[in-house]
């Protein structure tokens, strides 16, 4: 649930920040890592220095961590 809201929230911005026509979304699953790469067409944004544009999310059984 926590992963589908991570892409939900990065979706929403996508569109009403970056004003994105176009929004891809690609899944790569190997042994326990899921990678999940959203490309889009929006108007982008430059990032305070140090600030992270990566979102890392862990699952083990039983536990989730954001």
């Amino acid at each position: 649930m926590e992963l589908f809201r991570i892409i939900q929230e990065m979706l929403s911005n996508a569109r009403k920040h970056g004003w994105a026509s176009l929004v891809k979304i690609a899944f790569d699953g190997q042994d326990q890592l899921l990678r999940i790469q959203i490309q889009e067409n929006g108007r982008g944004f430059d990032p305070a220095p140090g600030a992270g544009t990566r979102v890392i999310v862990e699952a083990q059984p039983g536990a989730h961590h954001v």
